[in-house]
C-alpha cells in the first residue's frame, strides 16, 4: 500500500491492525495543521505542540472506538478544539475578549451539547444589549451586525470617531460585567466560533 496516497479511512483500518506505518502517515498528514490551529488559539508554540501531540496520541489510543465511516479530519480538529478549551480552563483564563461576538456568531442549537449553552448565551447577549444606552446600542450593532468601521459609523451617526470609540468601550465593558460570571459559556461560544472558521 502507498500510505501517502491512501485515504484516511484506509489508514484508519490499517491502524486498527496496529500498523504503525499507517499511523505515521496520518500523523504526518495532520500534525502540522493541528499544531497551527492550536498555535493560533494559544499563541504558545510549546503548548500548541503539546496539544497537537496529545490529540494524535489519543487518536492512536482510541482508534478502535472511532465510529466506522467517521470523518477523521473532523474528528481530529474537534479533538484539538476541545484540547484548546481545556488548556484555557487549566490556565484559569479570567478575561475573555468578547469583542468578536455578533448575533450571527451566536450558536443556534448547532448540536445537542451546544444547543442549551447557545440559548443561554443568546439570552445573555440580548440582556446586555438592553442594558446599553440607545447610542451605545446603535454604535455596537452598526459595528457588529453591519461590520462598519468606526469612521463609517461616525459618518452615519454624525458624531466623532472618538465618540464612537467611547460608546464601543462602554458597550464592551457592559458585556464583560454581565458575562464574566459565565466563563464556561463564553469558552463554549468561542469553541463554536472556531468550529466555523
Amino acid at each position: 500500500m502507498d500510505y501517502n496516497q491512501a485515504t484516511d479511512m484506509d489508514l484508519w483500518q490499517c491502524c486498527l491492525r496496529d500498523d504503525l506505518q499507517a499511523y505515521t502517515a496520518l500523523f504526518q498528514r495532520y500534525f502540522r495543521s493541528l499544531y497551527t490551529f492550536a498555535l493560533k488559539h494559544t499563541n504558545n508554540s510549546f503548548a500548541a505542540e503539546e496539544l497537537a501531540m496529545d490529540v494524535m496520541y489519543r487518536f492512536w489510543e482510541k482508534r478502535a472506538s472511532i465510529r466506522e465511516g467517521a470523518n477523521l479530519r473532523a474528528y481530529l480538529f474537534t479533538a484539538v478544539k476541545r484540547a484548546v478549551i481545556d488548556h484555557w480552563r487549566k490556565k484559569e483564563l479570567a478575561v475573555t475578549d468578547i469583542a468578536v461576538i455578533t448575533p450571527e456568531s451566536l450558536p443556534r442549537a448547532a448540536s445537542t451539547d451546544a444547543g442549551l449553552e447557545g440559548v443561554e448565551m443568546e439570552q445573555l447577549y440580548q440582556i446586555s444589549l438592553a442594558l446599553l444606552s440607545t447610542k451605545e446600542r446603535e454604535v455596537f450593532l452598526l459595528s457588529r451586525e453591519e461590520g462598519l468601521t468606526y469612521a463609517q459609523i461616525a459618518a452615519r451617526m454624525n458624531i466623532s470617531v472618538n465618540t464612537v470609540k467611547t460608546h464601543m468601550t462602554s458597550s464592551l465593558r457592559t458585556f464583560r460585567q454581565l458575562l464574566s460570571p459565565h466563563t464556561d459559556l463564553i469558552i463554549s461560544l468561542l469553541f463554536i466560533l472556531y468550529c466555523h472558521q
